[in-house]
């Protein structure tokens, strides 16, 4: 039994305002909210649009990397990428005399046969490959035999025999670099066999890096020839 000196407050009475104050500040928020989110989204859309042109522009503004065409199809060419640069600028003095002097003896760019190698040996004269190839061109026995080389650890031996190679796959070839680049590498009848650039994945990536040692190496001839003129 309840003590009747407790007397529990009517709350159903107290508390009838409750409920339409609630309903009306649930329903000002959300306009207000509403409102923010209007007035904001074109600031919004503004911050969105800068940082979309702060990545996209300098893309859109950097020119092309060259190409070079394999097989009739264009690849890309690095041509800045620090690995690169790093060894061309190493090695860019050694042996330069005899590679200018034998390049322009059989009519190659220097810069092109100095992108042999190193694609090939990374100018190192003593090189030895696997199938036997020997020094700084990687001149395989019977090409040397066949060009009359007495010593393919010789600089200069070795380097005449592998641009006076290079030229003759070059004049098969109607002076197609990448043409010569894949009988060098692969063989002359392999591209003989497959008319064109032989699909080895070894092969393309080799003639993609001695075009991009080659446009170091002429950048940086280019830029001495330039100093040169100018002082």
């Amino acid at each position: 039994m309840e003590d009747p000196a407790f007397i529990r407050p009517d709350r159903s009475r107290s508390l009838h305002w409750v409920w339409p104050v609630t309903a009306l500040l649930l329903v000002v928020s959300v306009c207000w909210a509403d409102q923010s989110f209007r007035t904001s989204e074109p600031a919004r859309l503004a911050v969105a649009q800068t940082q979309t042109e702060v990545t996209v522009r300098p893309l859109a503004m950097a020119s092309p990397e060259p190409d070079t065409r394999i097989g009739g199809r264009p690849i890309p060419v690095v041509r800045s990428d620090a690995r690169y640069m790093r060894h061309v600028r190493r090695t860019h003095h050694l042996y330069h005399s005899i590679i200018n002097r034998v390049a322009n003896r059989y009519g190659v760019d220097p810069a092109l046969v100095k992108a042999i190698i190193m694609a090939e040996s990374g100018y190192n004269p003593r090189a030895v490959s696997d199938r036997g190839a020997r020094g700084l061109m990687q001149i395989m026995p019977q090409t040397a035999r066949s060009l009359g080389v007495a010593d393919s650890f010789d600089p200069e031996h070795n380097i005449t025999a592998g641009v006076r190679y290079f030229r003759q796959l070059m004049d098969t070839v109607a002076d197609d670099p990448a043409l010569a680049l894949a009988a060098y590498n692969a063989g002359p009848e392999k591209v003989r066999r497959y008319n064109g650039i032989p699909p080895y994945r070894a092969t393309r990536r080799y003639i993609k890096n001695v075009m991009a040692y080659y446009l170091c190496y002429r950048n940086i001839s280019r830029q001495e020839s330039y100093e040169a003129d100018q002082g």
